[in-house]
This record gives structure tokens, sequence and C-alpha cells, in this order.
């Protein structure tokens, strides 16, 4: 049995949060700024999921010197006041950004949501021009996972290694795959954003399960992110030496333990590379909305040319 490498997320998030605080007491101590990076948090109703996330987010930020003011709504809010309260965050210059809590409750269409939200202040990166930006190679917010799978490609591999390559995508989230895919497939010369110039496979759950076999035994590089509550990725699937990045969220209802997409002792020692859940991408997860919210509170962003897209994007949702 060929060895393989274990990526500990945990290790490359603690390192990315450390320089994030680091820059935090820079600016605080020698560039006259009055107050640390402010981010409004919104959380719409008590889905366990969604409060689990806002408590690491809340104890990450306080750990490098974010401020975090919490928004609570209960789940009887309607659409009309979490957009007046957005709109109210839109215009506050005290606070840097902005993050909604996914998912929401039934009745809130989170594409409307979060296109009210500040291009320059969207740091979960799920804005429609944020998410067109990442097509067209431009240096916007990009969702946090896309962005956490990225450095841990880039720490642990390469984003070279990727030129050429055949990458597979499972799954086919709006703020995960869909923009990863863009990215992976991007330019690696482009002057804002380096794509990855990569050759990328994206399969779902009406994929044809013989190409899904196909596609997936063949693949150099394989990013799961499905929502089949089960571990479906086993060793007898890949090819061997090839890296696995399991992005996959589940939680048992019974033991209420956490676990991915990937059978994880199946696939040690097949893989060359991979990570696991829990300890492999969600830490970056976190980390990376740290490193957003800090972006968002500079002067490069603060004075980037607003556009109001809010009310345009509105207009299909009436």
């Amino acid at each position: 049995m060929s060895r393989t490498h274990i990526v500990q997320g945990a290790n490359l998030a603690k390192k990315i949060l450390y320089n994030v605080k680091q820059d935090i007491c820079t600016r605080l101590n020698t560039q006259y700024v009055t107050r640390a990076p402010t981010v409004a948090s919104i959380i719409v109703g008590s889905h366990v999921e969604a409060r689990r996330d806002l408590e690491r987010k809340a104890k990450a930020c306080a750990e490098v010197g974010i401020n975090m003011k919490i928004i609570e709504m209960n789940s009887k809010t309607n659409p009309h006041k979490l957009s007046a309260m957005i709109q109210e965050l839109n215009i506050d210059e005290n606070i840097d950004s902005i993050s909604v809590q996914l998912p929401l409750p039934k009745g809130f269409n989170p594409l409307q949501v979060s296109s009210q939200i500040d291009i320059r202040k969207d740091v979960d990166g799920f804005h429609p021009f944020n998410i067109g930006g990442v097509s067209m190679g431009f240096n916007t917010f990009t969702p946090n996972a896309m962005q956490a799978i990225i450095s841990l490609i880039d720490s642990e591999i390469g984003i070279a290694w990727l030129e050429g390559k055949n990458v597979v995508i499972c799954g086919r989230s709006d703020h995960l795959c869909k923009p990863l895919q863009m990215w992976l497939q991007g330019s690696i010369n482009s002057t804002n954003r380096p794509g990855a110039n990569a050759t990328v496979t994206l399969l779902h759950d009406m994929t044809n399960p013989e190409k899904v076999y196909n596609e997936i035994a063949e693949a150099d590089m394989i990013i799961s992110s499905t929502d089949t509550n089960s571990q479906w990725l086993t060793g007898d699937m890949i090819k061997p030496g090839c890296v696995v990045i399991d992005a996959g969220f589940n939680r048992c209802p019974v033991t209420k333990q956490v676990f991915g997409d990937v059978d994880f002792h199946s696939c040690n020692g097949v893989a060359g590379v991979m990570t696991q859940t829990p300890g492999g991408v969600g830490p970056l997860i976190t980390a990376e909305f740290c490193k957003s919210v800090l972006k968002s509170s500079t002067n490069s962003c603060k004075s980037s040319q607003g556009v109001d897209l809010g009310n345009d994007i509105r207009q299909f949702f009436n």
C-alpha cells in the first residue's frame, strides 16, 4: 500500500489566522486606523448548522481582533425586514462587511438576499457580480469555501501542478462547485486572479452513473461536495496517486458525528494526497472568512468604484 499524504487543513487555517491577526495589529499601530475591521453577521431563525457556523466564525474573529456584530432576526422575520436591515448596513460607514448565514428559513430567496449586499462588503462572495467576476478573472470577493480549496491546493501541491490535469468536481452548488469550476479552467496568465489551466468535468445527481465512474477513474484530482449524506466515494473508484479533496459536509442524525463524501479508510493508501472530514476544508473556510473581512476594511476596497446592481437584479424577483 502506498503512502497517502493527509492534508491537515486546520494547520493551514492557523497560519492564515495568524497572518490576519498580525496584519490587523500592524494597521492599528502604524497606519492611523481608528478601529478594528468590523463585520455584521445576520442570522435569521434558529437553524442548528447555521448557528454552529456563526459560532465558529465569531470565535475566529475574536481570536484575530475582528469586531463581529451579530444581528439575530427570529424566524417570523419577512424578506422585507431583512432587506431593510441589509440596506441599513450597506450605508453604515462603521460596518466594513456583511454576512448572512445560510440556510435561510423557507420563504427567503438566497440569491435575492445576496444581491442586495454592497459588493464591497460581500465577504461571503455570493453576490452575482462577485461570482461573475471569478469567471472573468477579476479579483472580486469569492465564496470562502472556494478560496479555502484554492489556498489548500496552493499550499500543499502548488497551483502550477494543475495545468493540463483532469479535475472532476462532484456537485453543482452555486457557491462552491460552479465558481470553482470557472477558476480551475481559467487562464494561469490572468493578471488579477490567475486560474489553473486545468481540464474540468462537473458531475452531478443527473449525470449518467457509468459516466460518473469513468470520469472519476481517470481524474488527477477529485473535489467532492454533494448532498448525498453518505461516504459514497471509495478507494476502488479512484486512480492511484490522485488528489482527493473532500468538501462534503454531513452530520449523522443519531451520533451527531460530522463526516464528508469520501470513505477515508478505503481511499487512504490509494490517493496520493487527500483531506479528511472533519479537520480538512472546514477550518480553512472560517479562516478565509476572516481574511475577506480584513480585505473589506482596507482603503483600496472601500475606495473601489461601487456598483449598485441590486435594483437591476431584484427586478427579476418582482
